[in-house]
């Protein structure tokens, strides 16, 4: 039985379908990592210390957190915090690692490659598009039909 509104999906390959959860992998550590990281701004700015807008400038709360001289932080507070920031920086060493293999997988793919070329896609972008973006099969790439999907 079909409907008129059901749409065909095209089935991924299991080359595919790794790369989406690679990238996938990667968005969510990203964002576990961006709501760590507030909340380490959040519980430092209630003592007063505060650091610039970016993930660049929490490296210098996470030093007054690990400073065990600075007098600010009650050691209450600094246990508590030590746990955060080691999650930062495990977070950060899963994306970093995430990232480094998004990069040399681009560099041995043809068409990520290419992709990369064009001002503004990076890696990750190209790898995106490899994984997520469906390709057609045959001659005439203008044709829609359900049964020309890749």
């Amino acid at each position: 039985m079909t409907r008129k509104t059901m749409r065909f999906v095209p089935v991924k390959s299991p080359e595919q379908q790794a790369a989406a959860m690679v990238l996938k992998t990667r968005a969510l550590l990203v964002r576990q990592q961006t709501q760590t990281i507030n909340a380490l701004r959040a519980h430092l700015s209630e003592l007063g210390i505060i650091a610039g807008i970016g993930t660049a400038k929490i490296a210098s709360l996470i030093a007054i957190v690990r400073d065990e001289t600075d007098a600010r932080l009650p050691n209450a507070a600094r246990f508590a915090l030590t746990a955060i920031a080691d999650q930062i920086d495990a977070q950060a060493l899963q994306i970093n690692k995430l990232e480094r293999e998004l990069v040399a997988e681009v560099k041995h793919d043809e068409d990520m490659r290419r992709l990369a070329t064009i001002p503004g896609v990076g890696a990750i972008t190209s790898a995106s598009i490899k994984a997520l973006v469906q390709t057609r099969v045959g001659s005439n790439p203008g044709a829609i039909s359900p049964h020309g999907w890749a």
